[in-house]
């Protein structure tokens, strides 16, 4: 109980930490730059998209070799219910990369505000099990990973990076002034 509500409470903090963000940039610019959707520094370009895409896509293989390579035998004096949470939180972590690299090649195809945001969200998803994983092996007194390495220096930047697009996205198309991400394309 009190592990869902640390995950629940640092989900909450990361996407209030998104939105503060978005407000301080918002708050900080002049309104005729306010107003022009391709002036909001939040957005990326296609190319800076396209970056991003890739940075993702070469940060997965590393998460997923240490989530593959979690062996619970290692850990004898492991509690079953301990061992179960870090089994689940595994199990689940992995389903979450192979829904990475679902989004990943949709949004490659054609990049959506949807597909964004379901990016942002598994993302997000991916970084609270490895921190769930990290916090079980803290209290327990374990090193079955090196999660607590490679998870907050390669998934941080990402989410709050895609978590402040995304939301600017949202923001300018509850404005209806959000631009078309295939406008290019169209000629």
């Amino acid at each position: 109980m009190k592990k869902a509500r640390s995950l629940t409470m640092c989900a909450a903090l990361g996407l209030l930490w998104c939105v503060v963000g978005a407000w301080a940039q918002s708050t900080t610019q002049s309104p005729a730059v306010k107003d022009s959707p391709l002036a909001d520094k939040r957005l990326m370009s296609d190319a800076d998209f396209k970056t991003f895409l890739l940075q993702v896509e070469a940060v997965l293989p590393t998460l997923e070799t240490q989530l593959k390579n979690i062996d619970l035998e290692k850990a004898p004096g492991l509690s079953y219910s301990q061992g179960k949470s870090i089994a689940d939180q595994r199990d689940i972590g992995l389903m979450e990369i192979g829904n990475i690299r679902v989004h990943l090649a949709k949004l490659q195809a054609k990049r959506t505000v949807s597909g964004e945001l379901g990016l942002y969200v598994t993302l997000e998803s991916l970084s609270n099990d490895c921190d769930g994983i990290v916090w079980a092996e803290v209290v327990g007194g374990l090193t079955l990973t090196s999660l607590e390495k490679y998870a907050p220096k390669m998934m941080g930047p990402l989410i709050g990076r895609i978590g402040n697009d995304v939301l600017a996205r949202v923001a300018l198309l509850e404005k209806g002034s959000c631009p078309d991400p295939l406008e290019g394309l169209h000629k």
